[in-house]
């Protein structure tokens, strides 16, 4: 893995952002990095697959007129 060579400045800037997120810096740097670069399709496409293994298929969503509806009968 290559060595980065990163500026003191955006080090104490990262620093301080970390301890106000209240993370390790490495994990604010992980994170920022990987927001940085968007997924490819076919990591794009693994990713749902392993939402679909982990939570089943997708059932569909519920019409917001059904959603009003069954909070009024609630009442």
């Amino acid at each position: 893995m290559a060595k980065l060579e990163v500026d003191d400045d955006l080090v104490r800037r990262l620093e301080t952002r970390a301890k106000l997120a209240g993370k390790p810096l490495a994990e604010l740097v992980r994170e920022t990095l990987a927001a940085a670069v968007p997924l490819t399709g076919e990591e794009k496409a693994e990713r749902i697959r392993e939402f679909h293994r982990r939570c089943g298929p997708f059932t569909g969503l519920t019409a917001p007129e059904d959603l009003i509806r069954e909070s009024r009968d609630e009442r």
